[in-house]
């Protein structure tokens, strides 16, 4: 009854009741993981709309060596900008290599934020898949494990009733 029921135990607690608690702990990670990698799709979504020159300055992709190097650069170049500026004049050819080279390393910039924000986005579809998978999972078990309580209340009839038995034949 045990085998055709799988009621099978392992230190105590039926497997399935062990396979359920673990496909819980792996769902509730799991929905962990999704919520924050959410977070940072939205928190870079909002960064890049709103246009500043700080776009896409977020946790996520400041934490982008790319992004820092390059965030370093422009700081370099702003600060060579403003010493140029001061030291010759603002109509001065080296000022507008300067300031050619701002754009470009601020596109730079906002193209490597976009790669951050594609890889992000792509790690959020991909946990959301293996959420939507865990909770499969966890639902097919539950079900199992519900069948599972139905046959051990009905092994321990059957144990009851053959113990009874048992105690009649011996008497």
């Amino acid at each position: 009854y045990r085998a055709q029921n799988n009621l099978v135990a392992s230190s105590g607690r039926l497997i399935s009741d062990q396979q359920l608690g673990e496909i819980s702990n792996q769902l509730s990670a799991a929905q962990a993981r999704t919520a924050a990698l959410k977070s940072q799709v939205e928190q870079i979504a909002q960064q890049r709309r709103g246009g500043s020159s700080l776009a896409g300055s977020s946790a996520e992709a400041i934490q982008s060596p790319v992004v820092a190097k390059l965030r370093e650069q422009e700081a370099t170049l702003v600060q060579r900008e403003a010493d140029l500026q001061s030291q010759l004049g603002p109509r001065h050819p080296a000022i507008g290599a300067a300031q050619s080279q701002l754009v470009t390393i601020r596109r730079m910039i906002a193209t490597e934020i976009a790669r951050v924000e594609q890889s992000v986005r792509t790690d959020y579809e991909r946990a959301q898949g293996n959420e939507k998978l865990l909770a499969g999972k966890l639902e097919a078990l539950t079900r199992q494990t519900q069948g599972a309580d139905q046959a051990s209340v009905r092994l321990r009839d059957l144990q009851r009733e053959r113990g009874l038995a048992y105690l009649f034949i011996s008497h």
